[in-house]
């Protein structure tokens, strides 16, 4: 059975990080999200890989090469043009030569459903089998129109009063290969992958396998990096690299997980889940809490980090409060940073993705920024807001709206001076 990566895509949604390469990319723990889904299909005997890419395809292809580091085959296939599922699974059509599975490249950690899945498509008589479950919102997803387990059809976001189940479809898909047959007849058009699923389940035997968990990992949005940094963190334990420096009287948690090279220094306090990435620096008297510090990042005295995701090669230069945040890499943030994370009257953040109000489906949000922004010393932030790459926000600044790449965010304060 073949594995098909689903790594192309424009990732319009995950402003203002979209452009740092693809969002399953992204590191966390100090691996692409991506690698540790490829890690749960190795380990369930998938052994040939086709990664479909698109605009950031040297970046994937450079990172992943041929497989032998995983003694696997790695074959890669372009999307031209960013078309939807359909087209990217047609893009790898002459490389397909069996079934296949299709996962979410953000469905992390699910290794016990993927080799439920797959066991139970090798082991019956059907032709496709497509996870489905539970959801209290089906007029936002793709939703099953079934007969017991059996699939009818797949209904792209029903209109409220005619759903026709109230599964959605999710995760890994399992095909035989010649359902690419059903996807090259589809003509191109936006649910052309949910259409010719409907057919397929018309002529094939085609059904619903029922995941009973209750949380499975999404990445359409920046804060959703937060979501699955707080999944992932559960699985791993504490660690400490015999090429780290710890200060005596720092305190590192048993939790922590500290990468080679990382220096910690005097009376840090590093607590719960969190990752310290490799040659990364922690300053005097800074304390950071359930937090994935990344790769040559430095943390400087007395910073307060909390719950947030901090990329590689960042400075912060200490004192100020990052909670519920997510720093783009290479950014370079003065003294006295203070992401507001959470509204006064504790109600669900919305944050503007697009030009629309998106519920975030949490009380707790901070600054998302994108790669190299620079911010002058006492800089604040409202709650969900989001700054574009490359962008300069001026000295004791408040960030109320969100500002596209390359800003400039300009702070002008009158004074006068008085003889006494």
């Amino acid at each position: 059975m073949q594995a098909i990566l689903l790594l192309a895509g424009n990732n319009s949604r995950f402003f203002p990080l979209e452009t740092i390469g693809h969002k399953a990319m992204s590191k966390l723990y100090g691996k692409p999200i991506a690698e540790y889904l490829l890690l749960d299909l190795i380990s369930i005997g998938i052994d040939d890989v086709i990664i479909v890419y698109g605009k950031y395809g040297e970046e994937i292809k450079t990172y992943f090469g041929d497989g032998t580091r995983w003694d696997i085959k790695i074959r890669y296939a372009e999307q031209q043009e960013a078309k939807g599922q359909a087209d990217a699974i047609l893009s790898a059509k002459n490389l397909v030569n069996s079934s296949f599975i299709v996962p979410n490249p953000q469905h992390v950690l699910q290794k016990e459903i993927f080799k439920q899945l797959v066991v139970r498509f090798k082991e019956s008589e059907v032709d496709a089998l497509l996870p489905g479950v539970k959801t209290y919102n089906p007029n936002s997803y793709g939703i099953f129109d079934l007969d017991g387990d059996q699939v009818k059809a797949v209904i792209e976001k029903p209109d409220k009063g005619e759903e026709p189940s109230d599964y959605r479809i999710t995760s890994a898909y399992c095909f035989k290969r010649d359902f690419i047959e059903f996807l090259e007849r589809e003509p191109e058009a936006e649910y052309a992958y949910e259409k010719a699923i409907t057919k397929y389940a018309q002529e094939k035997n085609v059904q619903m396998f029922k995941l009973k968990n209750d949380y499975i990992p999404s990445l359409k949005y920046p804060w959703h990096l937060l979501e699955i940094r707080k999944h992932m963190s559960k699985t791993f334990g504490g660690y400490v690299s015999e090429s780290a420096q710890i200060a005596d009287n720092a305190i590192v948690e048993n939790s922590v997980f500290v990468d080679e090279g990382a220096v910690i220094f005097e009376n840090a306090c590093i607590k719960g889940k969190t990752y310290i990435g490799k040659n990364a620096v922690i300053g005097n008297n800074a304390v950071i809490r359930d937090s994935d510090i990344g790769e040559e990042v430095q943390v400087g005295i007395n910073s307060d980090i909390t719950r947030s995701v901090i990329m590689k090669g960042t400075h912060s230069h200490g004192g100020g409060f990052i909670g519920d945040s997510i720093i783009g890499p290479d950014s370079r943030l003065a003294a006295g940073l203070i992401t507001a994370n959470k509204r006064t009257d504790r109600e669900n953040i919305k944050s503007v993705v697009k030009e629309k109000k998106v519920d975030v489906c949490s009380n707790a949000l901070g600054l998302v920024t994108g790669q190299k922004v620079k911010t002058g010393i006492n800089v604040s932030s409202m709650p969900g807001k989001f700054v574009g790459e490359r962008s300069m926000i001026w000295p004791s600044a408040v960030i109320y709206k969100n500002l596209p790449h390359h800003s400039e965010l300009k702070f002008f304060q009158k004074q006068e001076i008085d003889t006494l």
